[in-house]
This record gives C-alpha cells, sequence and structure tokens, in this order.
C-alpha cells in the first residue's frame, strides 16, 4: 500500500479555491477570445446550446453523484 501525503486541511482549502480561481478566469478568457472571433448568430447558437447542456448536467450531476460506490 502507498501511504497518503498528509497536508494540511488549510492547504487543501487553498489549493482547491486556487485551482477553481483559475478555471474560472480560464472560462472568462476563452468567451472574450471566442465572443471577437465568430460572428453573432454563430455565437449566440453556441452560447445557447452550452447554456442548455449545462443545466443539463447540473440537473443530473446529483443523481450522478449518488449513484457512485464510494467504497
Amino acid at each position: 500500500m502507498t501511504k497518503l501525503i498528509f497536508v494540511d486541511i488549510y492547504v487543501k482549502t487553498a489549493l482547491i479555491m486556487f485551482g477553481k480561481a483559475m478555471a474560472g478566469m480560464t472560462f472568462k478568457m476563452i468567451y472574450i477570445a471566442t465572443s471577437e472571433i465568430y460572428p453573432t448568430t454563430a455565437r449566440v447558437t453556441a452560447i445557447g446550446v452550452g447554456s442548455a447542456f449545462a443545466r443539463l448536467g447540473g440537473a443530473i450531476s446529483p443523481y450522478l453523484a449518488l449513484s457512485v460506490s464510494w467504497l
């Protein structure tokens, strides 16, 4: 068996928050870049489809989390 590395809870929390901030920043950068590249009709359609899938994923995710065995 491998030993788990003990990391303080504050370090874990800081790393999680850093990762979340970087993911958010990346999304915002991609959102701005694509709004400059693509025409309005394609951009609106893509944002609508992406929003629909995001809402679908948000609705399904609790059921997926409950169906996974965490043993």
